[in-house]
């Protein structure tokens, strides 16, 4: 049962260092803010909730039933619901200041909603 639990944490954690890897290969190759702002906020969220789960299941597998164990999963779970809670808000936050200071290549867009 343990070397499964090994194995899916490993799996998890491998997986969410490639998709923080792609995120930051997507910042650094991206042209505009719109591009940037996606490739920062779904890969890197993503990669960073697989990675703490991979470390949530590698504790949780590992560990005694002690107090600190106890804290420890609980703050991985924290940092994961933060995560999922910061990173659309920003996201948003972000698109929205680039349109208004026009940092946008509209030429680029499939679709514009703020047009009229």
């Amino acid at each position: 049962m343990i070397l499964v639990a090994d194995i899916i944490a490993i799996t998890l954690i491998l997986t969410g260092m490639l998709l923080c890897v792609a995120a930051s290969v997507g910042l650094i190759r991206f042209r505009d803010t719109i591009s940037r702002m996606h490739a920062s906020s779904k890969p890197q969220t993503l990669g960073l909730i697989l990675t703490l789960s991979g470390s949530l299941v590698h504790v949780a597998t590992h560990a005694s039933a002690h107090t600190t164990t106890s804290s420890d999963l609980a703050l991985l779970t924290l940092i994961i619901l933060f995560a999922l809670g910061t990173s659309p808000i920003v996201s948003n936050r972000v698109g929205h200041e680039a349109f208004k200071e026009r940092l946008v290549d509209e030429d680029s867009l499939a679709r514009d909603d703020s047009r009229e």
